[in-house]
């Protein structure tokens, strides 16, 4: 939320400036091979549906 007030201030005051935040998720591993009922409820997690 702090990234997304921020970005709102500056576009309301008509700075210049872009407001960029990255948010880690899960990762596609040999692991999550293993329990492919657990891969979907993963993959729901993500807006792109799909793991990194």
């Amino acid at each position: 939320m702090l990234t997304k007030s921020a970005a709102l201030y500056c576009a309301e005051k008509g700075y210049k400036i872009r407001i960029n935040s990255i948010h880690p998720g899960y990762v596609h591993t040999p692991m999550v091979d293993k329990y492919p009922e657990m891969r979907h409820s993963l993959e729901a997690l993500h807006p792109v549906g799909r793991l990194g």
